[in-house]
């Protein structure tokens, strides 16, 4: 009986093939040929092995194959998923304006860091209904609300994948707040009668102009 190679193997990023043979049976000083064997994979799963070649069973220089009932058992390759956890760092995109009136996005992520070399960025993608995006009009802060949710793992070579998520911002400042773009209000001299009535205009603390007041 000839036995093929059977193990267990951890996720490489290469091929892994078994080719080992067993043989039991054979009396001393007998030796075989001609027979090869391959368990082979890639990816997460199982693999069974295959025998190839015809067997030739010697002893010296003599041929004894026919003496013996060859048999040959095919062993398995499982190849399972790297369990070290794999960390990936995304940060969000992040940008300042001035408020203009119209309408300001910021799309996308950048990938900082991710801890195993055999790890990319095409493992892994969105969650249902999580997008990189953020837009405003008016003056504050617009978050994307990315977070490690926001992100799955879609490789089954790691069962261990955790993403530390910074969010990414819009932020609209408040216009004048920039030296060189300044809102003025500049006064208009006056003069009037006294008639008991208020005159001249004033800015309110919600930054609004009354006019009628003194």
């Amino acid at each position: 009986t000839f036995t093929g190679e059977s193990d267990s193997r951890t996720y490489t990023g290469s091929d892994i093939e078994l080719t080992g043979i067993t043989p039991d049976g054979l009396l001393p000083g007998h030796t075989y040929t001609g027979l090869t064997y391959s368990a082979k994979g890639k990816n997460v799963g199982g693999y069974d092995g295959t025998f190839s070649g015809t067997v030739k069973i010697m002893d010296g220089t003599v041929d004894v194959t026919e003496n013996y009932a060859v048999t040959k058992t095919p062993g398995k390759l499982t190849i399972t998923a790297v369990e070290t956890e794999v960390i990936v760092k995304i940060r969000g995109t992040k940008d300042t304006v001035e408020y203009d009136g119209q309408k300001h996005e910021v799309n996308g992520y950048e990938v900082v860091s991710i801890s195993n070399t055999l790890y990319t960025e095409a493992d892994f993608g969105f969650a249902d209904g999580a997008t990189a995006h953020a837009e405003g009009t008016d003056a504050g802060d617009y978050f994307m609300n990315l977070t490690k949710d926001s992100f799955v793992n879609r490789n089954a070579n790691f069962s261990a994948v955790t993403f530390v998520v910074e969010d990414g911002k819009l932020t609209i400042t408040k216009r004048g707040l920039d030296k060189e773009n300044l809102v003025k209000i500049i006064a208009a001299n006056n003069s009037v009668f006294y008639d008991g009535q208020p005159h001249g205009a004033k800015l309110n603390a919600a930054g609004q102009i009354e006019v009628g007041t003194s």
